[in-house]
């Protein structure tokens, strides 16, 4: 990892790209905050899981007043493998936000995946017309 980094994503329309962020292996962001934004029409959304060896690519991703609409796959793929003490650990959290038609393509069947993620908080949000099999497994 070179250094950390910040992303603020506040007030925003992100339409028709093939990914909303993706993390690259060695790339760390520390707080990723989604704020009033619509993500639609998207092949990807916010992929936070560049490497399978124990390495994450995030400490504190946050949606809040968020729609997101026909996201095809990977809508929030936020991941750590293994376990490393020496890290505060990572949070998910997704509030007042809602999820419509989402993950068509999604090979997991699973809408939201955290695998690993320490701590996840979702609250008054709304997911309807998702064709997964789950929303989230912790």
């Amino acid at each position: 990892m070179t250094s950390a980094y910040n992303v603020s994503v506040t007030n925003c329309d992100i339409q028709d790209f093939n990914e909303v962020i993706k993390a690259y292996q060695g790339s760390f962001g520390d707080t990723i905050p989604f704020e009033n934004t619509t993500v639609k029409n998207c092949s990807n959304g916010i992929v936070l899981a560049a490497n399978l060896r124990g390495d994450y690519n995030a400490e504190m991703v946050t949606i809040n007043n968020c729609e997101f609409s026909n996201v095809q796959s990977n809508v929030i793929h936020f991941f750590r493998d293994g376990c490393d003490e020496s890290t505060i650990s990572d949070v998910l959290t997704i509030t007042n936000s809602t999820f419509t038609d989402c993950g068509e393509d999604e090979k997991s069947d699973i809408l939201i995946k955290t695998r690993g993620i320490i701590n996840a908080y979702i609250e008054n949000t709304t997911f309807k017309y998702n064709p997964v099999e789950f929303i989230v497994i912790l």
